[in-house]
């Protein structure tokens, strides 16, 4: 969907939006085998998803979110995989040495139950992808992208020049700046786990601090924030 017919289709339904980057995707999956990402990552995207489908709240992602989740969704899938039969295999394992105890254990996890889990997980996400508005490629915003880049501003720096998150957040920004100044006033999150190149929450790195604040747009790193933020306005906006 292109920029003017995406700016129609939030207007029109007045509901607020979340704008993803990869790695918040990813991270998704990556909760379950790694240890320093919130499992309420994923409990708030099931949460954000049941809104989506009950029409509260609309997702965007950028085409280049979706190119570099494709591109790296099957590995981070095998990397799960991997996680889900070493458990398997710590569990058989744990169950021959308590059964040579004498202590009886009931818990099993065989090969199919692996497969389960591992669909199950990401058909949460592909469905959360299947119910997003897609945004096509921008000209402008590849152009501004281009610009932040040479500026060396964030998300890029000198030192690590991200020509891809350059492109995420200029389409993101674009398209914020149309939504507010035809009036738009629901809330716009944008969310990601790389505060290393944008910044911890409460501090976004410049030129982003300002541009956020100017536009009115709410810097998450996890799912479960933005739905509990979702779920609290719907409640308050149900009250008499």
């Amino acid at each position: 969907m292109n920029i003017d017919d995406a700016i129609q289709s939030i207007v029109a339904s007045d509901k607020p939006i979340i704008f993803s980057d990869t790695c918040s995707m990813l991270d998704v999956l990556r909760a379950q085998y790694r240890v320093n990402i919130n499992i309420s990552h994923v409990i708030g995207l099931t949460k954000i998803l049941k809104f989506m489908k009950e029409d509260k709240v609309k997702s965007i992602i950028s085409y280049t979110v979706k190119e570099e989740f494709l591109k790296n969704e099957a590995l981070v899938s095998v990397e799960l995989e991997k996680t889900i039969n070493k458990l398997i295999q710590n569990n058989e394992r744990f169950i021959n040495i308590l059964q040579m105890m004498g202590i009886s254990y009931e818990f099993h996890l065989s090969g199919i139950e692996n497969t389960q889990l591992l669909q199950s997980i990401k058909m949460i996400l592909n469905d959360f992808i299947l119910n997003s508005i897609f945004l096509n490629r921008d000209g402008e915003s590849v152009n501004d992208a281009s610009l932040r880049l040479e500026k060396s501003e964030a998300p890029s720096s000198s030192n690590k020049p991200e020509m891809k998150d350059c492109l995420i957040i200029e389409h993101y920004l674009k398209l914020s700046k149309e939504l507010r100044n035809r009036g738009f006033n629901k809330k716009i999150f944008f969310i990601t786990s790389n505060t290393s190149d944008y910044g911890k929450i409460k501090s976004l790195k410049s030129p982003l601090d300002v541009q956020f604040l100017r536009l009115d747009i709410l810097y998450r790193n996890n799912y479960h924030w933005i739905g509990t933020d979702i779920e609290k306005d719907i409640k308050k906006s149900s009250r008499p």
